[in-house]
């Protein structure tokens, strides 16, 4: 299970996610920041440990880590990542799928 890192809050926000999810979230908030813009994230599910929906606003000054409970940092998954990246130029953000969507991309990465 990966992790993504939001500090800049009291507490770090945590959101907690596959590491092919957090691997493919890394690459789009990347590409993101690295033009200069902000995006949404939106997630429900186990944040910090108990049931919640949040929203966060991620700005490219705000400190962010990704981690991963690979030995090595994977690939990112080059579908998930076009969704993803999608949502981001549609939304200005990314609404989190859920984890019977990431479990469906694992069994079936070539759709």
């Amino acid at each position: 299970m990966g992790a993504i890192r939001i500090g800049g809050y009291q507490t770090d926000l945590v959101f907690d996610m596959p590491d092919n999810l957090t691997r493919s979230m890394q690459a789009v908030i990347i590409m993101t920041f690295r033009a200069g813009k902000g995006l949404f994230l939106r997630s429900s599910g186990q944040i910090d440990g108990r049931r919640a929906a949040m929203s966060v606003w991620l700005a490219p000054t705000q400190p962010i880590r990704f981690e991963y409970e690979a030995d090595e940092v994977p690939e990112p998954h080059a579908e998930l990542t076009k969704v993803l990246l999608k949502s981001v130029e549609a939304l200005g953000g990314v609404i989190m799928p859920g984890r019977d969507d990431v479990e469906r991309t694992d069994a079936h990465p070539d759709e």
